[in-house]
């Protein structure tokens, strides 16, 4: 599934309840390599791993 391309629906919180968001990331090499590609976020949610790697 592309982000990029690929939409999904998400539903209202209602009352008192809390949503857990899990994230996937995937990339191939040419989604790294392509600069109209932003990964900052990617980056932002991985940098504790990429920083003890």
């Amino acid at each position: 599934m592309r982000a990029n391309t690929t939409l999904h629906r998400v539903a209202p919180l209602t009352g008192q309840t809390q949503r857990t968001v899990i994230v996937f990331t995937y990339a191939s090499l040419s989604d790294m390599t392509d600069t109209s590609i932003s990964h900052e976020t990617m980056e932002a949610i991985y940098s504790p791993e990429i920083s003890a790697a």
